[in-house]
């Protein structure tokens, strides 16, 4: 025979030799040994997905309460831009003329001033993230009402100007002839 085959002492089945740390072998009957998970590992195995899950359900928590500052800081710009617009005593839309003209700015200024102010009181980035996609929307919308509203007054005043001057001119003439 060119190789030799070696065979392994024979072994009863269902008994095994384990080496023990430190020396020596154990025989284990393979009938009666539990080969599932330990109780210790099991708690483990069980906390794993559940931290996971935690995790996820903190996530969720976290984006929800995220959206609800979000919506609360968007109702009071809402809010801040319906009494700057439409205040019956103040509102920019109530002033004619030349004085709607040159309000135009400092009713921006107030807005922009109130967003910011807004923008500092949140206090997550995914918040002020959320918070200025609303924001820039919002501030758009009111600059154009404000613009249009703006137009228009600068033509009422041009008209309303040009119209005393003829006015004045016509009673000027009247005197001549």
């Amino acid at each position: 025979m060119a190789g030799g085959i070696s065979i392994e002492p024979y072994k009863p089945l269902c008994v095994s030799a384990q080496a023990v740390p430190g020396g020596g072998y154990l025989n284990v009957d393979a009938r009666s040994g539990n080969f599932g998970a330990s109780p210790l590992l099991q708690l483990g195995l069980q906390a794993s997905p559940g931290a996971a899950g935690i995790d996820s359900v903190l996530a969720e928590q976290l984006a929800g309460d995220n959206e609800a500052l979000v919506k609360t800081a968007d109702v009071k710009m809402g809010e801040t831009e319906q009494a700057l617009l439409f205040d019956p005593q103040t509102g920019y839309l109530n002033l004619q003329g030349e004085e709607a003209v040159n309000q135009a700015p400092a009713v921006l200024d107030a807005y922009t001033e109130a967003q910011d102010s807004a923008m500092a009181s949140l206090t997550d980035d995914d918040q002020r993230h959320m918070f200025g996609d609303l924001a820039d929307q919002r501030l758009a919308t009111f600059a154009t009402q404000v613009e249009r509203h703006a137009a228009a007054e600068r033509q009422r005043w041009y008209d309303t100007a040009s119209d005393g001057r003829i006015a004045l001119m016509q009673a000027d003439a009247g005197l001549h002839w």
